[in-house]
């Protein structure tokens, strides 16, 4: 499709950038003209034309190598473009959890044999929850947005609720676990995190081929990091 992500206004050199959180995805317009992905959707949409992204199949790789799995609860879904490529391979019950309640509605009309749930997992416990106790937990880009003061905390509640693993798509960064802002966004040091929690962690670069964009920020610092349950 060759779709790429869109970064142009993380190119400033220079200043401080303060990385957006939740409540921009919260209250982000459904009309908002800033488009994630170079289409010329709406910006939901534009997320469920993504499906074809190469990282996504990178995704579906290594779940290869955590299988057999039963369920698998993705967090930060937004309207389900890795969920619907997960549910054409993998014969599991799958969730979705994503803080927009237009992402959350989206995905129901397109996938109604996913449960899609809107939720806050910062100031509420839906971890804890009916959803919880999922074989394997998947976070695509979204712990980038999780600022120093509630990464920790959201990371237990992953590992908890986990029953084989967790799959981590984000910024890394060696040096920092509470995380310093790279590119506009938060990135840390995953795998130190993981393993303070109790997990066997191995992580796989992010290459160009595999998330070609604009500036190469995922090229640069991008990170699959894989934890598994003891």
């Amino acid at each position: 499709m060759g779709i790429k992500i869109r970064d142009d206004e993380f190119r400033e050199k220079g200043q401080e950038v303060v990385p957006e959180g939740p409540i921009y995805w919260k209250n982000r317009p459904d009309d908002d003209e800033r488009k994630d992905w170079y289409d010329d959707a709406p910006w939901v949409k534009g997320y469920w034309n993504s499906q074809d992204h190469p990282h996504r199949e990178l995704i579906l790789d290594v779940l290869k190598n955590i299988e057999p799995f039963s369920s698998l609860l993705e967090i930060g879904s937004n309207c389900g473009p890795n969920l619907v490529r997960i549910q054409a391979r993998y014969p599991a019950v799958l969730y979705g959890m994503d803080i927009n309640k237009s992402a959350i509605e989206f995905g129901k009309a397109m996938l109604p044999g996913v449960t899609f749930v809107e939720a806050d997992l910062i100031s509420t416990g839906e971890l804890e929850s009916e959803l919880s106790n999922s074989d394997v937990i998947l976070a695509d880009a979204v712990l980038m947005y999780i600022d120093s003061d509630n990464i920790y905390r959201l990371l237990s509640k992953m590992v908890n609720a986990a029953q084989k693993g967790i799959i981590i798509v984000d910024f890394y960064d060696e040096g920092s676990d509470e995380g310093i802002v790279k590119y506009g966004h938060w990135a840390r040091n995953y795998e130190h995190l993981l393993k303070d929690l109790g997990m066997l962690v191995e992580k796989t670069k992010i290459t160009k081929e595999t998330w070609p964009n604009l500036s190469g920020n995922w090229a640069d610092i991008g990170y699959m990091i894989i934890g598994r349950c003891k």
